[in-house]
């Protein structure tokens, strides 16, 4: 998972935005120089690439393929910033050139910045994340469609809001398996979306394994995923 940074996001601040509001530590993510537009504006249409690697095998090559206008390759570039030092900044320059070239991944991982990591954010960046999110839950990125029910349950004021939040992580969760159901199981356990459901969250975390989200595997918990990992 070190290749994602919107998992290490995530896994570094799932209650970020939960109704406990304990905060992570800032050093503890890449820093981005601050947007004066949504990346969002003039988005042209977006693609969810089945595979990650961008068909380049060192920084060079990718670079230039990058900047010859291969989008997976601005991925597979932001990757190998991330494998040096997860807290480059130039990983998120990399994913909002892939962004624009049309890689809905690289638009996943500019949100999850803006959303969980940014300091401080205005709610101008939230909204920009939340639009990027939908962009790129529409093109069908996973992870995306699961952050849009974290978006809505971080927003929702209501029992009802709580319940389409709910099932907003529960579709995604359904459509893609992954990280989206270690989400679910997320919120589920902390009591977020009502009582805590032991049995489902079990259910959620065996899914979220047998779906490729590896640090699930093995854990019958989402407490215990996030134990491992900061562990790891």
């Amino acid at each position: 998972m070190a290749r994602w940074l919107v998992a290490v996001l995530v896994l570094a601040a799932c209650k970020e935005h939960a109704p406990s509001k304990e905060r992570f530590a800032p050093d503890e993510i890449a820093v981005a120089p601050p947007a004066t537009s949504c990346l969002a504006d003039g988005l042209g249409p977006l693609t969810a690439a089945p595979t990650f690697g961008g068909g380049c095998s060192d920084a060079g090559e990718c670079e230039l393929a990058c900047t010859n206008g291969v989008a997976n390759a601005c991925v597979e570039r932001a990757f190998l910033v991330q494998d040096a030092n997860r807290k480059d900044p130039a990983a998120n320059e990399w994913f909002a050139r892939a962004c624009k070239l049309g890689e809905a991944l690289g638009c996943t991982n500019v949100a999850a910045y803006l959303w969980l990591a940014k300091q401080p954010a205005t709610d101008a960046d939230t909204a920009c994340a939340k639009r990027l999110f939908e962009r790129a839950c529409a093109a069908r990125e996973a992870i995306a469609c699961g952050m849009l029910g974290r978006v809505a349950l971080a927003e929702a004021e209501t029992p009802e809001q709580r319940q389409a939040a709910r099932q907003k992580l529960a579709t995604a969760c359904e459509a893609y398996g992954g990280m989206s159901c270690w989400m679910y199981a997320t919120h589920l356990e902390q009591g977020d979306l009502g009582p805590p459901e032991p049995g489902t969250v079990r259910t959620l975390m065996q899914r979220a394994c047998a779906t490729g989200f590896d640090e699930a595997c093995g854990r019958e918990t989402a407490g215990e995923t996030a134990r491992g990992s900061a562990g790891d």
